[in-house]
């Protein structure tokens, strides 16, 4: 948006990333925006199309004010069945979804995972990895996972007869994908859980861009959708 904040101690609301040089292992902090950004509808574009969402742009939620983003113990108020998958054999399941979200779309029964990025819990901005593009990409679709989970974004791609979506805890994770904006803007939409490996060549280079600093991420989101229209014929 053009716009920065005091930042009150480092890593807070600008963001960290640690690799083990500095520590026992790799770690990152971002915080994370969401924002509504119908095109369609803010371009006056298929207005007349039933399943089109009709919202204005709105910031719709800020995680520097909520202190479980920030503390990865406050945030199991929420996620408590995190507990049942810090072991290595849960964790070694999400190498089978890696390898599905890169050939095709993520394995939605293993709703923990987030393949190559790592796992969805904690809830919260930290990670244990201290790749830019992974942990952006990786605490954006924990976001999506976060705002379902608190009743705050609907899942439109279950139920065609709900217009509005219903509420989703669990993240149906091939109902979604993300694209890149910023720094670089990148040309494939992702399915969660890909590699950088595969899309990340370039996207995050040194020396910044004209659209802002490196570690900045944006990303556009772009998911599925179910409509059911009825007709009346005379």
């Amino acid at each position: 948006m053009g716009t920065g904040m005091s930042n009150p101690k480092p890593g807070f609301f600008s963001g960290e990333i640690r690799s083990k040089e500095y520590g026992d292992s790799n770690f990152a902090f971002q915080q994370a925006h969401y924002f509504y950004f119908p095109a369609w509808s803010i371009l006056k574009l298929f207005m007349d199309f039933p399943c089109a969402e009709n919202r204005a742009f709105d910031l719709a939620y800020m995680t520097e004010v909520d202190p479980m983003w920030n503390d990865d113990s406050l945030s199991f108020i929420i996620n408590p069945e995190a507990l049942l998958f810090g072991n290595p054999v849960s964790q070694a399941a999400c190498a089978a979804d890696s390898v599905a979200a890169a050939v095709s779309t993520p394995i939605d029964p293993l709703f923990w995972c987030m393949g190559s990025w790592g796992s969805f819990y904690p809830l919260s901005g930290s990670m244990s990895d201290n790749n830019p593009l992974n942990v952006n990409a990786g605490l954006a679709a924990r976001m999506l996972f976060k705002l379902g989970r608190e009743s705050l974004l609907y899942d439109v791609g279950i139920n065609k007869c709900a217009s509005n979506g219903v509420v989703a805890p669990i993240l149906t994770k091939s109902n979604y994908r993300i694209q890149q904006v910023r720094p670089v803007r990148g040309s494939d939409c992702i399915p969660i859980g890909r590699s950088s490996l595969i899309w990340g060549a370039g996207k995050n280079p040194p020396w910044g861009t004209s659209k802002g600093s490196t570690d900045n991420f944006l990303w556009s989101l772009t998911r599925r959708r179910l409509c059911c229209v009825g007709y009346t014929l005379n």
